[in-house]
């Protein structure tokens, strides 16, 4: 009998004891206050939730990040953006003194990104404006870039992406408000290097700068609308330079791809492009939307 009730003591210590190493934390945490025994609800749907993150990462990691030598780990995807630029006219001689007013263009790019942020993509963008005031009567500024990109990480906050490609520029005008029908077309192709700096704010919230530079090698003409060509100059060069400083709001999608918004200041500045010693340029403001990774 007294053996019995040793062994009954005995265990009804050993399963108090492991009561009170269980309760313990729970009862400490509501005595500061800092948390709330949670019901069997609220665990199952924490639970599903790091459920749901551990088979995104394990996807990512199945997909992509096989070995340690993936960082960061990008799963492959579709990205793309649609931009509308509002910007005005501008010239080193003043020729387009009345382009006063900020014009909508387009531009838009999609492309690939595989696994470690090495993709690529195609961009487009083309400005057109006209006035009955001024010398350059119509400009249309037109380019077309096919490019190489790469993401990187800096750190916890900064992140960013390389391109490097092809792009054909255009430059197209009806000058001479005397002489009606005179146009002038200075197109060509080049190399072309960009690169866009991202720093987090908050989860969702980051301040952005891109920059891009494009050598251009062309020939130029001048020519009636008729097709019937006056001047040719052949072998001329000029640069495009690029740049957009703004803010951008990001939500998470499937696995690593990121829907965005942002609004940005721009400029753009076309070194020689008219007449081969004119510089053009464009000043405004821009908004896009898209997928990236």
């Amino acid at each position: 009998m007294r053996t019995y009730t040793m062994t009954r003591w005995a265990g009804l210590c050993a399963v108090a004891a492991g009561c009170a190493l269980f309760a313990a934390p729970v009862f400490a945490e509501e005595a500061d206050g800092t948390a709330a025994p949670a019901d069997l609800a609220t665990l199952q749907k924490r639970l599903d939730a790091l459920e749901q993150q551990y088979a995104s990462a394990a996807q990512c990691g199945q997909t992509c990040c096989q070995s340690l030598c993936c960082d960061p780990c990008h799963c492959p995807g579709v990205v793309f953006g649609a931009e509308l630029a509002l910007l005005r006219f501008h010239d080193s001689l003043g020729l387009a003194n009345s382009y006063n007013d900020l014009e909508a263009a387009p531009r838009i790019w999609a492309g690939w990104t595989g696994a470690g942020g090495l993709g690529a993509r195609v961009r487009w963008f083309d400005y057109e404006d006209t006035s009955s005031t001024s010398l350059v009567e119509r400009v249309r500024l037109y380019t077309v870039d096919m490019e190489i990109t790469d993401t990187f990480q800096l750190g916890a906050k900064w992140s960013g992406l390389l391109s490097g490609g092809v792009r054909y520029a255009e430059l197209n005008e009806r000058n001479f408000d005397f002489l009606k029908g005179i146009r002038y077309v200075n197109s060509g192709a080049g190399p072309v290097l960009g690169v866009e700096l991202y720093r987090q704010v908050t989860n969702s919230i980051s301040l952005f700068a891109l920059g891009r530079e494009s050598l251009i090698f062309s020939d130029e003409s001048i020519g009636i609308d008729a097709g019937k060509t006056v001047v040719r100059p052949q072998n001329t060069t000029f640069a495009i330079s690029e740049i957009q400083l703004g803010g951008e709001w990001r939500k998470p999608l499937q696995g690593t791809a990121y829907f965005f918004a942002r609004i940005a200041a721009e400029g753009q500045w076309w070194g020689g492009a008219q007449v081969g010693v004119v510089d053009v340029g464009l000043v405004g403001v821009t908004a896009a939307v898209g997928i990236y990774r």
